[in-house]
Formats: structure tokens, sequence, C-alpha cells
């Protein structure tokens, strides 16, 4: 990709950015004028909470009681910052510049946080982006500049070295300050004619356009909402999606299937994924009976007492063949009460609550409550296959956001055969408030029919349209291909929707499907794309118009190819 190309793609000016520049400029005057708005806790406020346009949606915000000691300390910090300004501004030499950001980094340390816990990189970048515009990107989280510095790299935007050189520093101010000076020195020679002040926040609009606009509202409405599906045509990326945002929101790497060694350990610990199908039911989601072979003849000869080890003989269960032995083994079946994957899922979740918790033991429970918890993510692949009542049960009312945590206690069916006093599903299982779900759905499945007002009530949804941003993921295809693949998807998309047919754009076709040209990448380029038709869509249009006369169904895929054909 040529950054020509970039910037043709990434929209330089968006609506929100006169918003954007508005509150810049009154955080300058807070900081750098000392206008008397520096009086108003809300001014404050607006600028060190979670809620403002300043920077990226992943900032790690302040804690209430953070909020607290830096309006406490406000004119020391405000001047920590001005000193920063005016390094900058005196061009001084980049290590005095780094001395006086990290000056601020320890005043909020030391006066800010408590004694012994790290500094909040992106806290104190966004505070110093805020005033730095012409010299920071508008990116305060670390792991989002690394996110971009990677796209960067991998488009072969910025060399190799460049991108070595920029990650040795292990310093979040310096990265925003290469991603800064390089962008803005490319849009430099692209508008040649008409310079624009919006290379501050241009970077976190080409991170969003490699990572796809969907991503950031979908990671924005799942921390909203604790639980989304993802509906759509088929193949628009809606697993793929979901496996993104899960990771982003784990380790702040979106790349899951390049994470390090460690991140990848902390994804699969903290993510799990199941395809709901016909035959997946309640003992399989939350708990139930499951088999074993025994040679301890109690089990299934003494009922009280499989009730208090938690097991349950064949014959409770079919008053068939009492402890049925297995040949010359003498074994016995047994069952015994077993978690399904979600309830195993959700224990994970609060264990890794109950750690964060004893990790902070000097603190108060209000500080305590308010901690940020490791976020668990479960994605469930096909939602509406399943038998959405048969699978959840009583979960019904515990997985609605509202009812999250205690509160929403629940007994479950076998809630009797728990004995286990460690069990923290003892007295009634519930969802953790740090469990978030997602489900994905095609919309033109017969069976979304079959998903009753009561679930859809628990759940946000949002639609993932067919879109082109996954054509430029395919590897070792040169962009006038890719070009011409993107022209025609937007054609027989186009044709799709036309009246005639009497389809949707629910039925519009997703980029994955576009994305198997890779498959053929070695043949001639016509043969390719005819091998795309033939192996991959015409089959599912087939299947739109299957019921209709052949006849008809024929004309119907006739017109189709000769869009495609365009």
């Amino acid at each position: 990709m040529e950054w020509k190309e970039l910037f043709d793609n990434v929209p330089v000016i968006q609506n929100e950015e006169s918003k954007m520049i508005m509150e810049y400029d009154r955080f300058y005057d807070l900081v750098i004028n000392n206008n008397k708005q520096s009086e108003n806790d809300g001014d404050i406020d607006a600028f060190i909470g979670t809620a403002n346009v300043i920077a990226a949606i992943r900032n790690r915000p302040f804690r209430i009681e953070e909020r607290m000691k830096i309006k406490a300390n406000w004119v020391k910090l405000t001047g920590k910052l001005k000193e920063l300004y005016e390094a900058v501004k005196r061009e001084d030499a980049e290590d005095g510049i780094i001395k006086k950001y990290e000056e601020l980094s320890d005043f909020i340390k030391t006066s800010i946080q408590k004694e012994g816990a790290s500094t909040p990189n992106a806290a104190t970048l966004k505070l110093a982006a805020s005033i730095l515009r012409d010299y920071l990107s508008s990116i305060a989280s670390e792991s989002d500049l690394d996110d971009l510095l990677r796209f960067l790299k991998n488009n072969k935007l910025i060399t190799e070295d460049e991108y070595t050189n920029v990650q040795r520093e292990k310093n979040p101010f310096l990265k925003s300050h290469f991603l800064f000076l390089t962008i803005k020195e490319k849009y430099d020679e692209y508008e040649k004619d008409e310079k624009s002040e919006s290379c501050h926040s241009l970077p976190w609009k080409i991170l969003v356009f490699f990572r796809g606009k969907d991503f950031v509202e979908i990671e924005s409405n799942l921390i909203c909402n604790k639980n989304i599906i993802l509906t759509g045509a088929p193949g628009t990326g809606k697993t793929h999606l979901a496996k993104k945002v899960a990771a982003f929101m784990i380790t702040g790497n979106s790349d899951f299937e390049n994470l390090s060694a460690n991140d990848k350990a902390k994804f699969d610990k903290q993510c799990k994924f199941v395809q709901f199908h016909p035959s997946y039911d309640y003992t399989d989601f939350v708990e139930g009976l499951r088999p074993r072979l025994s040679q301890d003849q109690s089990a299934h000869n003494n009922i009280d007492s499989s009730h208090s080890t938690g097991s349950v003989t064949e014959s409770q269960v079919n008053q068939s063949a009492v402890g049925s032995k297995r040949g010359s083994d003498n074994n016995y079946i047994v069952f015994d009460r077993m978690d399904g994957i979600f309830k195993s899922f959700c224990k994970d979740a609060i264990n890794e609550k109950k750690l964060e918790i004893k990790n902070r033991e000097s603190e108060s429970e209000t500080q305590i409550d308010n901690c940020q918890l490791e976020p668990f993510v479960f994605i469930i692949d096909e939602i509406n296959r399943g038998e959405i009542s048969k699978i959840f049960g009583e979960l019904f009312f515990s997985i609605d956001p509202g009812y999250r945590g205690e509160k929403g206690k629940v007994d479950t069916q076998y809630q009797k055969l728990i004995t286990d006093t460690n069990d923290p599903f003892k007295n009634g299982f519930y969802v953790p408030e740090n469990v978030y779900v997602i489900g994905t759905m095609n919309d033109i499945d017969r069976s979304v029919e079959s998903m009753d007002f009561a679930f859809r009530r628990r759940f946000a949804f949002y639609d993932v349209e067919a879109s082109i941003d996954m054509l430029y993921t395919i590897k070792d295809i040169d962009i006038q291909t890719i070009k011409k693949l993107q022209e025609k998807m937007e054609s027989l998309n186009k044709e799709i929707v036309k009246e005639k047919y009497g389809l949707s754009s629910a039925y519009q076709i997703g980029g994955a499907y576009f994305k198997k040209f890779e498959n053929y990448s070695e043949k001639a380029q016509e043969k390719a794309f005819e091998a795309l038709w033939n192996n991959h869509l015409k089959g599912l249009l087939y299947e739109y118009f299957r019921g209709l006369p052949k006849k008809e169904i024929d004309g119907y895929l006739k017109d189709l190819k000769e869009a495609y054909d365009k």
C-alpha cells in the first residue's frame, strides 16, 4: 500500500472534527492560558474522566479517588504540563523534553496514585497530547500506538528499521511523536496546497481504517451492554471480528493470530469460543450429568452418598441395570455433575476477581469496588442455530446486563448436587460483571425466526455490513488485482439489492467470500475470478432462490454473473 492510497481511503475531516478541536482549545485555555474556567470542576472532569474526545477510546481513565487527588493538586499538575509545553515550544533537545514528560509522569505517580502503583501511561500521555497537538498524535494508549506502528510496518509504509528503532525506545511519548511526524510529513506531500492541523487526529483515523469502523463501535457497545450479537450478511467477517475485539479487550492487541507467548496464554485463558448447533443443550453450556467408569461399588449402591459426592448412578437416571459391569474390568457406570463450558468460564472470571482483591488488600472497599477487573470474553458463533431456551434455561435472568453479579443469582437445575463449600456457585449461579458475551448470526438464516423477544432484549445488536476492508488483508496479490476484486464485489452487491430479486442488503455477500480469491492466486487472473464465481459465489446465490422455477433461477444467476463480470 502507498501513502497516497491510504490517505485517499481515510476521511481526513469528519463530523466530530470541529468538536474535537473545540475541546482541545478549551483544555489549552485551562492549562496554558490559566483561563478562569480552571476553577470549574466540571471542566477538569471533562479531561480526566472517561468520556471525552481528546484521544483513543482505550485510554486507561483515572479512578475516582485519583480524580479527587488531581483536583486537589490541579495547580501543581498544570504547572508540570506547562513546563512540558514550554520545552517543546523552545525546541529543547529531545532528552530535555523527555525529562519534562517523565517529571510529569513521576508527579502523577507520587501525588495522584497510591505508593507502588505504576504510572498510567495512557492517561498521562492523554494530558500531554491535549496541549501538544502539533507535536503528538491524539492516540494515548500505548497498545493503540503499537497497533498502528505494526499496521504501518506490515503495509510497508514504514521500514523494518524505523519500526524496530521506535519500539526499542519503549516510551509511548516518543512513539506518539514519531507517528505524528511521519504521518504529517507524508500528508503534507499528499495535500501540498492546503496544510491541515488534522494530522494530530489523523493517526487515530488511520488506526480506525485499518481495524475497520465496526471494530471500534462493537468494542464500545460491548463494554456498555455486556452482551452483543453481530448480525449481517454471509461472509462479512463477524466471527473474525468477534475474536479481534476479544483479543483487543484482553491483551490490547487485536491481532489474535500473532500474539506474543504471554498474550496468547492470557487470551486463551480469558476468551472461550463455542459454536451452537441443534444438538447443543443446557448440559453442555451450564451443567449436567456426565457418565464415567468407576470400580467403587458404593457409588451405585448408595443413592444418598451420590448426592453428597455429586455423583449419581445409572439406576437413578434410568431405572435399569443398576451399576452395570463392563466386561472383566468390573467397572460401574456412574454419573457426575459437571460444569458446562459457560459455568466453568464464569468461575475463572470470579477467581480472577478474587485474586485482584487479594492483591489490593490494603485498599478500601470502595477502591476495590472501583477497580478495573480483567475482561473475560465468551464468543458464541452461530448463536441462532441452537435452541436458545433449552441451552440457557434460567440463565435468561442472570445474563441480563441489569442483573450481573450476585444480585442476579439463580438456582440451577442441579443446584442440590453441589456440595463443595469452596464452589463460588454453591448457593446459586450468577454471571460476573467482568464477563462479556459476543454472539454471531447471519440475518438470512431461517433459524433467526425462532429467537424470542425475551432473548433479544438481553443483547445489543450490531449489523456488520459487507465491506471491502477484508480484501486488503489478502496476501501476495498486487493492489490492481485487489481493486478489480473490489469492483466486482461492489457491482455484484449492488445488483443483489435490485427490486426484481426481492432481496435486501442482508443478502449482500461479504468480503470473506471474495477473500477466497487468494486460493486461486496462482491461476491466470481471469481464470481465478471464474473459479471464485463457480466454487463460492454461484452456489450461495442459488440457495437464495431455491424453491423458484429453475428457468427463473437460471435467469437471475445469468444477470448476477453479468454484474460480477463488469
